[in-house]
């Protein structure tokens, strides 16, 4: 049984959300207007529900970490561990706890010792059926998303700025002057924001 909070209805369900509240995520993201969003949207939806990964691993997705490999699209995910934190003793190269006076190997007095930090990063890979229904939004907000000219980092940019930047974005040639007019008018606009604080401060 899935752990949920909140009242008896939900923690007492076998699935935090139900093949048809699923659907009206979608058949709700599918009545946004705007292309861009409407294609993003969807695709979100589709990962979290095919992959159970959190929102910040998903947010950190690229073009590059999808590979289709026969009837299979392969998501690549990048997951850093939680840092820990020890001393180290440098006769020995022995870990210790934070709190350590002494090397818990040889013995040496580490009290004055720097804590230091480790973290560990892995690769998850996560094989989507083609034939699930649910990868098709997947697929649609690739191609989509390989059109855009510079290329963007991340599939999912977290900035209000860079979602702005990517929905004026143009697939035509002609119209890249109105892409560079958009960039520079946000970039001034930033800059006489920041003059104005300074000014009030």
């Amino acid at each position: 049984m899935t752990r949920v909070r909140g009242s008896q209805a939900r923690t007492k369900r076998n699935t935090v959300i139900s093949e048809e509240e699923f659907q009206q995520l979608l058949d709700k993201a599918d009545k946004i207007k705007d292309e861009f969003f409407r294609l993003r949207g969807k695709a979100l939806l589709c990962l979290l529900r095919l992959t159970g990964k959190r929102r910040n691993e998903i947010a950190k997705l690229e073009l590059t970490d999808f590979q289709i490999e026969g009837n299979f699209l392969n998501v690549r995910f990048v997951l850093e561990k939680k840092k820990r934190r020890f001393k180290l003793c440098q006769k020995c190269e022995a870990k210790n706890t934070v709190k350590s006076q002494f090397c818990k190997l040889c013995g040496s007095n580490i009290e004055n010792e720097p804590i230091l930090k480790r973290g560990k990063r892995e690769d998850s890979l996560k094989a989507i059926p083609l034939s699930d229904p649910y990868a098709q939004p997947i697929l649609e907000y690739l191609e989509y998303f390989r059109g855009f000219e510079p290329p963007a980092s991340t599939l999912f940019p977290l900035s209000s700025k860079r979602v702005q930047q990517l929905r004026y974005h143009s697939r035509q040639a002609h119209e890249w002057k109105t892409t560079f007019q958009y960039s520079k008018r946000v970039k001034q606009q930033s800059v006489a924001t920041s003059v104005q604080r300074n000014r009030s401060e």
